[in-house]
């Protein structure tokens, strides 16, 4: 799949594939300490990829890190197909006299998502949009947002763009898992068993997540799959609490657990939210 997709870059990114049991010496001079490991070369130097296991993850990471933090678009056929390529994007719209270091700088910063810009009158009505201006696509959720933030801010834009990377209510898997633990947002995680019971708690998680507005990841795992066990383990849930629900802050760090007591409804999940907000927990 990745391979697939670099290959047909322009210039081609080969992706190799190594037997570290095979090649050891190789291994060990690269650092290599588990696997999978991708580490990507540029003019002889390397650096190690740390982001999330899905294919369109490891294609925007290689190629933002490979050409431009940002493509230009030229023309309307170039938007066309940039967003063809890119279901997960941001595009810029510029007048000539608009500074657009803020945004290279987030494009910079966010590393599994595309982005581009254009100082083209067609490109922007493409777009029905206004110069400057900025709007992100995914295919979640509403599919679309514009940015109603500082465009000389670099922090807001990256903000914005972390807050629409994920559905409101995401699936928590291998896949999922590191770029949810690196967002740096507190989770919401539920615990369900697909029954009765659980599927009453994915509806009470769903519609109790739309008043978060994004201040918070929410994400639901099960009890079968070896990453579900492996995070009821973290955070400390018993198979028999199923369906329970956690507030974790710092995953990566000083983790910080929140559980929550009783049954799970849309109004104990806003309820221990609130609480957690305003520091009450």
């Amino acid at each position: 799949g990745a391979a697939k997709q670099l290959k047909q870059a322009n210039p081609p990114i080969p992706l190799a594939k190594v037997d570290a049991t095979a090649e050891l010496k190789l291994a060990e001079d690269h650092g290599v300490r588990g696997y999978p490991t991708i580490r990507l070369f540029i003019d002889g130097r390397d650096q190690e990829y740390t982001g999330g296991r899905t294919e369109q993850s490891i294609v925007t990471w290689v190629l933002k890190k490979a050409g431009p933090p940002a493509v230009q678009l030229g023309e309307v056929g170039a938007a066309e197909s940039f967003e063809k390529e890119n279901r997960l994007a941001v595009v810029g719209l510029f007048d000539e006299a608009t500074p657009r270091a803020a945004f290279e700088q987030a494009a910079r910063q966010v590393e599994d998502v595309m982005f581009a810009y254009s100082t083209v009158p067609d490109v922007a009505a493409r777009y029905e949009a206004a110069t400057p201006s900025l709007k992100m696509f995914f295919p979640h959720d509403e599919q679309s947002a514009k940015f109603e933030g500082n465009l000389q801010s670099a922090e807001e834009i990256e903000s914005f763009v972390k807050a629409y990377r994920h559905p409101i209510v995401a699936e928590f898997s291998g896949e999922t898992a590191p770029e949810l633990f690196a967002d740096g947002r507190p989770i919401v995680f539920l615990f369900r068993e697909k029954n009765e019971k659980g599927e009453a708690a994915e509806k009470a998680l769903r519609k109790a997540a739309l008043s978060f507005e994004r201040r918070m990841l929410v994400a639901i795992a099960g009890s079968s799959e070896p990453m579900d066990q492996r995070l009821m383990d973290y955070v400390s849930v018993e198979p028999e609490e199923l369906p329970t629900l956690r507030l974790v802050t710092n995953p990566m760090a000083a983790m910080l657990k929140y559980r929550l007591e009783g049954e799970v409804t849309e109004d104990s999940i806003v309820s221990l939210v609130r609480d957690f907000e305003a520091g009450r927990l």
